[in-house]
């Protein structure tokens, strides 16, 4: 790299407006920030990035910025301030792998440019061309074309530093095609320093490979687009002058080593008549001039004052200011024969080398320090996130099983209030079945009395008026005499088998005989002088069931009876009185009423609980 160029570079770091020959083309000190980035944070990242780095902070605690714009300002920040690029690469890295880094194309790219910058400058030719390739099929997708030139720009630089050259200032090539295009498609300034800045760079890697004819064939082209930058739209005021003074002082310098001289000296003049070149940071661009012209004396002059500039405003511990001003130094001293400070400023420039060396030491170090508390506070996250994780899920099941279980006792309530409004109907339908079957039985207790007396009075002629006297006209049969009934049923059976079967049923109840267990249907036939084969029949007909669940259901209609006449009885005494066991009792009364003696008795007579 040649003199110029490392004063150029130097010009570029210490003045954020300087686009010709810095790393970057959006003048800014960085390679290209995303838009939507806090600019304060920005400017501080130059003037105090300590404040910038505990702004970020502030931020990231208050979630105001998201993870990937802090670690991007970080790497700015560290990489502007404080010139530790092993820490700005080690933050560029986080926020380049987060996902949300390629949600915006342009940001993403920004990030990139600033990486592959970073590598560039620390001698990590593979991984700075790895993310030039990423970035420029992203950018060509994308239609990017102004971060695509900036990264052919540095992809160029990558293969030049790799003896490269074609395949380098091919890439120099399509980023001066690219930026030209872009300045001419644009009414704002930008575009068009940006296309400076290519054009500074491609002069540059020219002159360091000894191509000083072609480097000076750019010139006219730099100068007329710089001369454009005064009628551009937002153009900052002294731009325009300050890239002309570039580019004359550039101009003189490359004739002035292609032998040139009166050509050297007409871009001189014209550098001289600019406003900028009597700016103390203007005056340094003239340092290259007069080093190639062997006026070293009038170099060594200049090179005091830009001295006091570095002392002033930048850091005289640096690459920069070991490769740029003290190797000009140098470089004059030898000119002049003075060898005693020409070996005093050698040994300052390996003194800032080595101390250099065991800086970059340290600052591995405290990037491996940073990395591992970094990891140490990821785990921590990670294993605070598995924490909440868990309570949630914990929480959750929780939850669920809350839900299910008052679903589940509302189910369990709802289904016992239907049991108990079914148990309170089917106890009021027990008490009426044994109140209307003991009014039954007393109503066909008087008809069978009736009829007794009717039977006694027909067999004496002689007393049919009596038996109009004695029985009342609302108790008379309404039934026709036995001449005039229909002879029989579907089964067979007369209304005289009618009668047979009531007597039966009276006596059978008003003599308890179901609570005999010894009784059969033999006894009862000769009893009451019922035909054998008739006597089933009676009981399928006229009781709808046969003769032992006629039994049954006598002895339960008891017990039920007994259950509300005698509430203190035990219902084991109950069963035994109704001539049943205790399991046959309990079986027989639920499958039958459709509750169990139990809740029989608690629901009391009027079918309400007790």
């Amino acid at each position: 790299m040649t003199i110029f160029t490392r004063i150029a570079l130097l010009v570029a770091f210490l003045l954020p407006l300087s686009l010709l020959s810095c790393r970057n083309g959006d003048g800014s000190n960085i390679t290209g920030k995303p838009g939507d980035l806090p600019d304060e944070v920005v400017s501080l990242s130059v003037e105090n990035p300590r404040q910038a780095l505990a702004l970020i902070d502030s931020a990231e605690s208050g979630q105001l910025m998201t993870p990937f714009e802090c670690e991007y300002l970080r790497c700015v920040t560290y990489h502007n301030g404080l010139s530790q690029y092993r820490m700005a690469i080690l933050h560029g890295t986080k926020a380049y792998e987060m996902p949300e880094a390629r949600d915006n194309a342009d940001n993403f790219l920004a990030l990139v440019e600033m990486l592959a910058d970073e590598y560039l400058s620390m001698g990590d030719h593979s991984e700075s061309t790895r993310l030039c390739a990423e970035g420029l099929e992203l950018a060509k997708d994308s239609l990017l074309i102004k971060r695509e030139a900036n990264l052919h720009v540095t992809m160029g630089l990558n293969l030049l530093d790799m003896n490269q050259d074609d395949e380098a200032f091919r890439h120099f090539s399509e980023a001066e095609k690219a930026s030209r295009q872009l300045a001419a498609d644009s009414d704002g300034y930008e575009d068009s320093d940006n296309y400076l800045y290519t054009l500074g760079v491609l002069a540059n890697a020219l002159s360091d490979k000894g191509k000083t004819d072609r480097a000076i064939e750019l010139t006219p082209g730099y100068l007329k687009a710089a001369e454009r930058l005064d009628s551009m739209k937002g153009s900052p005021r002294g731009l325009a002058d300050m890239r002309l003074a570039e580019g004359y002082a550039f101009m003189a310098y490359l004739n002035m080593r292609a032998g040139n001289k009166e050509e050297a000296e007409k871009a001189y003049a014209k550098y001289l008549a600019t406003a900028y070149s009597s700016d103390p940071e203007g005056e340094r661009l003239r340092i290259p001039y007069l080093l190639e012209k062997s006026d070293f004396g009038k170099a060594l002059e200049y090179l005091a004052k830009e001295r006091s500039f570095w002392k002033e405003s930048a850091d005289t511990l640096s690459a920069e200011y070991a490769d740029s001003h003290l190797a000009a130094e140098l470089r004059a001293y030898e000119g002049l024969g003075d060898l005693k400070s020409a070996n005093r400023t050698l040994k300052s420039i390996i003194g800032i080398k080595d101390t250099l060396k065991r800086r970059d030491i340290d600052e591995n170090a405290l990037r491996y320090a940073h990395m591992y508390k970094s990891f140490e506070q990821a785990a921590e996250l990670k294993r605070q996130s598995l924490s909440i994780t868990y309570r949630n899920i914990v929480i959750i099941l929780g939850l669920s099983l809350l839900i299910c279980a008052v679903i589940f006792i509302y189910r369990i309530m709802a289904f016992n209030r239907s049991i108990c409004l079914k148990n309170k109907a089917m106890a009021r339908t027990i008490d009426s079945m044994i109140g209307l079957k003991e009014e039954i039985y007393e109503k066909d207790e008087q008809i069978l009395g009736l009829r007794d007396r009717i039977n006694e009075l027909t067999r004496c002629d002689t007393e049919k008026e009596a038996i109009a006297t004695v029985i009342p006209d609302s108790v008379k049969p309404e039934s026709k005499p036995d001449d005039d009934i229909p002879t029989g049923t579907p089964s067979g059976l007369t209304e005289r088998d009618e009668k047979m079967f009531r007597r039966l049923n009276h006596e059978i109840l008003n003599r308890k005989l179901f609570l005999d267990a010894g009784i059969t249907k033999k006894e009862l036939t000769r009893m009451f002088n019922i035909p054998v084969n008739k006597f089933p029949l009676l009981f399928r007909e006229y009781a709808g069931r046969s003769f032992s669940q006629y039994m049954q259901d006598c002895r339960l209609d008891y017990a039920a009876s007994l259950i509300k006449k005698h509430p203190e009885w035990s219902l084991d005494h109950i069963a035994m009185e109704s001539g049943m066991s205790k399991s046959a009792f309990y079986d027989s009364f639920k499958k039958k009423y459709g509750l169990t003696p139990t809740e029989f008795r608690n629901l009391g007579s009027n079918g309400e609980h007790k």
